[in-house]
């Protein structure tokens, strides 16, 4: 972990996003929404299909919680 405090705050709110990440996309995939893990199975290559589409949601959702965590820097004590 980084010893500077922004830092290792914005790594774990990436860390916290990245997991919120796995949980929707393991949602998505255990509940076939859409036939997406049908699709991503057939696929001749599902790890590339399942990095992609885990990759975009990690992106999404460490994104929005390190952006959360900027915009609320000034609120904590």
């Amino acid at each position: 972990m980084p010893r500077d405090p922004l830092l290792r705050c914005l790594a774990i709110q990436l860390l916290f996003g990245a997991a919120v990440a796995i949980l929707a996309a393991g949602g998505l995939l255990w509940f076939d929404v859409n036939g997406l893990r049908h699709l991503i199975v057939s696929d001749q290559s599902p790890a590339l299909a399942l990095a992609v589409l885990l990759s975009g949601f990690v992106l999404t959702f460490g994104g929005g919680l390190i952006g959360t965590a900027m915009v609320r820097l000034d609120d904590e004590p």
